[in-house]
């Protein structure tokens, strides 16, 4: 079912809370009703529109946040602004580094800064505001308004109702990889439409593996209600980079399989646009994706892109789909591998084994891998008997890399 919390709910099982600087709590159920708000905001504004500044101040949240949420996401980038500032002048003051506005200590600061690795503690708020990822972090959220959940890299499982097994060391290592590679001068992130309302809610993260190399596509799941990126996406990417592919994971826009799929055609064919600029081979490349994702690869691999509304290409030399219920297919897919649990809840073994078995017979290359205790949206694997399935993925998809169609 679909899952209607906030974030703050979903963080803090239904209350939010703010540690005030004398150790007290406010506490306040999220939904509440602030007392008289259109009353106070009345008293702000003269007629005419201009702030009244003898009034009394209101601290408010962020439009769409609880108060308490508010105070504590204030609290919070400070506190972190000040002792990123404090650390990283105490180490240049014990290192001898001279201090000035004008000299190399200030670049030196900020080179620190960009480059400090994140960790399992450090909040979604770190994550937002890192030098090397602030200007494409908020697309690494499950879903917009997880800005403001007041959560941890290591729980942000939390975010994600449909995914299991959510690892903080991959979660954190992937998000690394994303930084090093920025230090490096290397560009991560990348809009593939024009038009700035869909920029807004879309795009690809680029972990690049050899120069031409063939590359996979990664859908993430959610239901199409959240994009779980930063389990479903990155962490397979960086596993499908070590061996040397290299690797595009899709932000796409939720709501609908029709949606998802458009951005999808869209982004595969501005791969296939750019791919020399890229430094990526589109010969052999591959579709990847697990639980709603898994339904946009499988449709890649059925219709193509130029169905789907993206430009006229070679499909995919191979479907690579976990945990999904999807069961049409057509006798032209191509070679598809299938992965699920046996105590999934959500998507039924006995279909995509089934789907499996008609793509045999219809003379189409197709795996079924069944594990037992690794339940939906087990990502990599990690922590559950499925850990491994992704060298099973990847030596299929090497198999018959030469199958584009």
């Amino acid at each position: 079912m679909r899952d209607e919390k906030s974030p703050s709910e979903r963080c803090l099982s239904g209350e939010a809370r703010t540690r005030l600087w004398g150790g007290a709590f406010l506490s306040r159920r999220i939904g509440e009703e602030k007392p008289d708000m259109a009353e106070h905001r009345a008293g702000l504004v003269k007629p005419g529109g201009r702030l009244n500044a003898g009034a009394t101040p209101l601290l408010t949240a962020p439009r769409g946040v609880s108060c308490p949420c508010g105070l504590l996401h204030s609290l919070l980038l400070c506190r972190w602004r000040l002792l990123m500032s404090a650390a990283l002048l105490s180490g240049l003051l014990l290192s001898g580094t001279p201090v000035s506005a004008s000299g190399g200590s200030v670049r030196s600061m900020e080179n620190i800064m960009e480059n400090r690795p994140l960790k399992a503690d450090d909040t979604l708020q770190d994550m937002l505001e890192h030098p090397a990822l602030r200007s494409f972090a908020k697309h690494l959220l499950p879903r917009p308004e997880d800005a403001y959940a007041l959560c941890t890299l290591g729980t942000v499982g939390r975010l994600m109702p449909w995914h299991h097994s959510v690892q903080p060391d991959d979660v954190v290592a992937s998000l690394n990889r994303l930084i090093r590679d920025v230090s490096a001068g290397k560009q991560v992130f990348y809009s593939f439409y024009d038009e700035k309302s869909l920029r807004e809610k879309t795009g690809l993260f680029f972990l690049r593996g050899k120069p031409r190399a063939p590359f996979a596509l990664i859908c993430p799941g959610g239901g199409f209600v959240y994009v779980g990126t930063l389990h479903e996406g990155l962490p397979p990417g960086k596993i499908i980079s070590a061996r040397g592919y290299n690797v595009f994971t899709l932000q796409y826009r939720t709501g609908g399989e029709e949606t998802a799929c458009a951005d999808m055609a869209a982004a595969v064919s501005w791969i296939f646009r750019n791919a020399a600029n890229l430094g990526v081979g589109t010969d052999g490349w591959s579709v990847w994706g697990g639980s709603a994702g898994a339904r946009m690869a499988a449709d890649m691999g059925t219709y193509g892109s130029a169905a789907l509304g993206g430009d006229p290409l070679p499909r995919p030399s191979a479907v690579i789909m976990a945990y999904t219920s999807h069961s049409l297919y057509s006798r032209s897919d191509p070679p598809t591998f299938a992965v699920v649990s046996a105590d999934d809840p959500i998507a039924s073994p006995a279909v995509m084994r089934k789907r499996t078995d008609a793509l045999i017979a219809a003379g189409i290359p197709a795996e079924f891998h069944l594990y037992r205790h690794a339940s939906h949206g087990f990502g990599t694997g990690r922590g559950t008997d499925a850990w491994g399935w992704m060298d099973d993925a990847v030596r299929f998809w090497e198999e018959h890399m030469s199958g584009n169609r």
